[in-house]
């Protein structure tokens, strides 16, 4: 059963001077299965949304059930195991001697030991990546990336029908956002579990979630396809937000393209989709020419998209966007990837 809020209203700091709304009559409903992301500059509500689906946040106003189970009923230990909440950096909670028992804790609490217990550790940790000669490490001999896949089986080790993570990639390399999403994704596709992205990144929304929910001012602004939601540039800007920095470069290749799909998010496809329009003109240039055979119009997609898509126009507002040089490195990566990595 789904994710089901009601006309949800909540307010910071009732009764007081301070009083402020940070919700206001939202109504959602979000699916078994789905890959859902939620954006927002900073205050538009979204994590204030997400600590509703387990109970962390009570409602002033409307209801919010997770699988027929109320988040402010007596159920609320039964829900918890429903829907398992990763927070930004959440490496910062691993404290036991090794990885194995730090995976083990939530389950070790709830009675189960032996080997259901090792079963389900396991399971957990193949999962994310994570090798059995890794489990007997102590979580602080792992690199950052690796830290956050124990942690993130640790949530799953609890078996949740539905994963909120928010900013899974913040403060990894570019190789570390790759292997991240790549494990997160996984569990989606695999194990069925439904993932909740929040995040500022439009890149990391754009290519992984298959619906898009817009936040702004406590209250759903926007929620669709991403392909719908981030043509609506202007829109999405007047938020304070700025879609993937590839649109831009497709919306300005179409006054010389007209033809070219401007439904495109990610650098793979902006590459592939260059790649069709470029190949015809590159036949036709003789094989004499300077440098024609090293030329194809796979790696001149490649190159003009990696390096063009990274410019952030002069309108494009800038206080959500990552930073210049992480999105040029997390482009050309992507790029890397070949045509098919978007």
């Amino acid at each position: 059963m789904p994710i089901v809020v009601k006309n949800l209203t909540y307010k910071y700091m009732r009764r007081t001077p301070f009083e402020q709304e940070a919700l206001s009559d939202v109504c959602l409903e979000i699916a078994d299965g789905e890959f859902v992301g939620i954006i927002g500059r900073t205050g538009s509500g979204k994590s204030t949304l997400v600590q509703h689906f387990n109970g962390l946040l009570k409602p002033d106003e409307g209801s919010v059930t997770i699988d027929g189970l109320s988040a402010t009923g007596s159920g609320l230990k039964e829900l918890r195991r429903k829907v398992g909440v990763v927070f930004q950096f959440p490496e910062y909670q691993l404290f036991e001697e090794t990885v194995y028992k730090d995976i083990a804790y939530g389950i070790s609490k709830l009675g189960l030991d032996g080997a259901e217990l090792d079963r389900r550790v396991r399971k957990a940790a193949g999962a994310v990546g994570i090798s059995g000669a890794m489990l007997q490490k102590s979580p602080f001999e792992l690199s950052g990336g690796q830290k956050r896949r124990a942690a993130i089986a640790g949530i799953f080790v609890m078996e949740p029908k539905f994963l909120v993570m928010d900013e899974p990639g913040s403060g990894l390399d570019p190789a570390g956002r790759e292997e991240i999403f790549a494990y997160v994704s996984k569990l989606h596709r695999d194990f069925g579990v439904s993932v909740i992205l929040v995040s500022h990144n439009m890149e990391d929304v754009a290519r992984y979630a298959e619906r898009v929910i817009v936040m702004s001012d406590g209250r759903i602004a926007m929620d669709g396809a991403p392909r719908s939601v981030f043509r609506r540039i202007d829109e999405l800007e007047g938020m304070g937000l700025r879609p993937p920095d590839v649109l831009y470069f497709i919306r300005a290749l179409k006054s010389l393209l007209p033809g070219i799909d401007d439904g495109i998010l990610t650098v793979g496809q902006a590459a592939a989709e260059l790649e069709k329009w470029l190949a015809p003109a590159l036949a036709r240039v003789p094989a004499r020419a300077p440098m024609a055979s090293a030329v194809t119009a796979q790696a001149l997609a490649r190159a003009s998209v990696a390096s063009a898509a990274v410019v952030a126009p002069a309108s494009a507002p800038a206080s959500e966007a990552p930073a210049s040089a992480q999105a040029s490195a997390s482009a050309q990566a992507s790029a890397k990837g070949g045509a098919g990595a978007g």
